[in-house]
């Protein structure tokens, strides 16, 4: 009899922790959930953000491209056209020197895509510096991430 009643004091006693663990469980998924799709700027994904992450891995896999193949790559976006009017996470934005940088990587990315294989790598190089260029004087960016972006001229 001691131990019937010794076993239902224990189970009384686990059924609420039971019952709490699915909702703690419940509770610590929301959070992972509301983590995972919260944006890479904690000001949110702007036009101008999401465009510069897809310019940046389109050079990234250039580079790759141009030092194994001796062909142009096919890929050529045609949203990239719209980096002096994407919307900026900053509203504050100095538009016009924005426009003046941006338009400088605009008129290298239409000559790298004119290049023939003589000029390929110092076009593509070019394309890298207005990135730089911009990054280093306008609006402080990826500077290291960005000079890795360079071919070899030959």
């Amino acid at each position: 009899m001691k131990q019937l009643l010794i076993s239902g004091i224990i189970a009384l006693t686990l059924l609420p922790a039971c019952t709490e663990k699915p909702a703690e469980a419940e509770k610590k998924s929301d959070t992972a959930d509301t983590c995972k799709t919260k944006p890479l700027n904690p000001n949110g994904d702007s036009e101008l953000a999401i465009l510069m992450r897809e310019m940046t891995a389109w050079t990234e896999n250039t580079q790759q491209f141009i030092g194994q193949h001796t062909e142009m790559p096919a890929n050529f976006p045609e949203n990239f056209k719209t980096l002096t009017t994407a919307k900026a996470t900053d509203s504050t934005l100095d538009r016009v020197t924005f426009n003046v940088y941006a338009n400088s990587w605009l008129m290298a990315y239409e000559k790298f895509k004119r290049s023939d294989a003589t000029d390929r790598a110092q076009n593509f190089n070019n394309i890298v510096n207005a990135c730089a260029g911009c990054h280093g004087q306008f609006c402080q960016g990826p500077l290291k991430r960005i000079n890795k972006m360079r071919v070899e001229e030959k």
